[in-house]
């Protein structure tokens, strides 16, 4: 079995605030299918297999440190682009929340152990891409710089 460690950036694509439960709420793509910046693509078929990883593992961290949890993931989703994940922000992150409603803070990165990949001819660009086909999803976070620009 071939594994490591990896990270993927996503942008959040709503937020709400629950007018019962006063809880605030975002709606945001943990990751798509597209080919990221290093050359990479995961699966729909990987991501199927791995969204509830999340509601296993579901802190939801800032900018991937384990010592600033900042909510939960309480739904997951597959769609025609990728996982798409609700997210509940701690009514303790004042600030946070009220930089993901001005626009400061819009993206989420994953992290996990890919479990196995394939590597693909090249594509149109002639980039040759790893294909991942196979992931384990640890944690999902709030980032203010993601790793691919």
């Amino acid at each position: 079995m071939k594994e490591f460690g990896f990270k993927f950036e996503q942008e959040i694509v709503k937020s709400a605030k629950p007018a019962q439960s006063g809880e605030f709420s975002i709606w945001a793509y943990a990751s798509t299918y597209d080919v990221d910046s290093d050359d990479c693509q995961i699966t729909r078929t990987a991501l199927e297999a791995a969204k509830d990883d999340l509601l296993k593992y579901n802190t939801v961290l800032f900018n991937h440190d384990y010592n600033r949890p900042v909510g939960r993931v309480v739904e997951t989703k597959i769609d025609s682009k990728g996982l798409l994940v609700r997210i509940i922000i701690s009514a303790s992150e004042s600030d946070l929340i009220s930089k993901i409603q001005d626009g400061t803070l819009s993206k989420l990165s994953i992290s996990g152990r890919v479990q196995d990949w394939a590597q693909t001819v090249e594509d149109e660009k002639g980039r040759s891409i790893l294909q991942i086909t196979k992931i384990k999803l640890f944690e999902v976070s709030i980032v203010s710089v993601p790793a691919n620009v």
